[in-house]
């Protein structure tokens, strides 16, 4: 099998070789490891996967081929090595991050996020605090965040101070490790004049839902930048802080489009019964002018949405909702009726729905 690999001219006959290589185990790796410098990509990648197959015994293997001087073949090791993606692995890996030249640095970093091991976390807070190229340092960051261990936090607000891939990735990982103590200086970093990183760190806010974090988004709620806006009210309704409501009702009067349709959905999200009349309010205009706008569906919709949320959550809507069921809109009276049905309310006992319709406002 070994000399159908090394001499046949046929690739397929070359990728069957490899892939019945899998079969014997460790006495395959070397050959396995020779046949990742193939010319023919369909034999490296069967290859790969051999190895991956093999498991622990072909780690010591592929450690060496990470110093090889074909930089595909090293990256084809990183690869299989990530497939295989146990502690041995993982010791190969955070060695190559730590001590490797630096195309195998990023590399291994990123293969240590894919396989997600919290012991890789030592070298790549060390990879992230080096002084190596910025590739490094930002996969470093981004593996961290897939890890989620919270000893990397420290790391992370110091690479707040980074240059911008850096820095947005460290934003993005803080968000998805969710430690509260990242808050400060993740409102710091709003002052960042780059607005994709602002929107970033909006969304980490929302993530890591920590109710501190409301007075910075309701201010970045006024930013200059759209995707911002609609990201940070995305962020209020993670967090579900009612004290947010009176300014997503200001950012909902200026908008039609993604924001106001992120901010309906926070006013769900919150759950505070001081939405409903400005959700009302929407239902009642946006049906008025349906026939006229038909794409209005989806606010009405959304906007329906958020009521029955609020009436589950905060029974002070139920009064609200009671009177609503006595408007002279058709679709508000159905709107109050259904959520407080929904909401198991007593205000709908013995009633039918098609009595609210033929109730005239008073």
């Amino acid at each position: 099998m070994v000399n159908q690999l090394s001499r046949s001219l046929n690739p397929n006959e070359r990728l069957k070789a490899v892939e019945t290589l899998a079969k014997f185990g460790k006495p395959a790796v070397p050959a396995l490891i020779m046949a990742l410098g193939d010319n023919d990509t369909n034999v490296v990648l069967g290859a790969v996967d051999s190895l991956a197959k093999i498991g622990k015994s072909a780690v010591p293997a592929l450690a060496e081929a990470l110093k090889s001087e074909d930089s595909g073949v090293r990256s084809l090791a990183v690869m299989a090595l990530t497939e295989i993606g146990d502690a041995s692995a993982v010791s190969t890996l955070s060695i190559a991050v730590e001590e490797g030249n630096d195309d195998i640095k990023w590399q291994a970093a990123q293969a240590l996020g894919k396989i997600g091991d919290s012991s890789a976390a030592p070298a790549l807070i060390d990879a992230l605090g080096g002084e190596g190229n910025a590739h490094t340092r930002l996969w470093a960051a981004q593996a961290l965040g897939e890890i989620g261990d919270a000893s990397a936090v420290p790391a992370l607000i110091t690479a707040l101070r980074d240059e911008g891939g850096v820095k947005q990735e460290a934003v993005i990982a803080l968000g998805k490790i969710g430690d509260a103590s990242a808050v400060p200086a993740l409102i710091t970093a709003f002052a960042d004049e780059y607005y994709d990183n602002r929107a970033e760190t909006a969304r980490a806010l929302g993530k890591i839902g920590d109710s501190s974090a409301v007075p910075a988004l309701i201010t970045a709620l006024g930013d200059e930048n759209y995707e911002v806006k609609v990201r940070t009210a995305r962020a209020l309704g993670e967090i579900g802080d009612a004290s947010a409501v009176p300014a997503l009702v200001s950012a909902l009067g200026k908008d039609n489009g993604r924001l106001f349709s992120a901010t309906v959905e926070a006013f769900g999200e919150i759950g505070d019964a001081s939405a409903v009349p400005t959700l009302l309010e929407i239902i009642g205009k946006r049906s008025n002018e349906f026939q006229k706008s038909r794409y209005l569906e989806h606010d009405i919709r959304d906007a329906r949405e958020a009521i029955n949320e609020i009436a589950l959550s905060d029974p002070s809507s139920h009064k609200m909702l009671e009177q609503a069921m006595r408007h002279g809109n058709e679709d508000v009276r159905n709107v109050a009726y259904d959520a407080l049905t929904a909401a198991g309310a007593p205000q709908v006992a013995g009633i039918s729905k098609e009595q609210p319709k033929r109730t005239k406002r008073t």
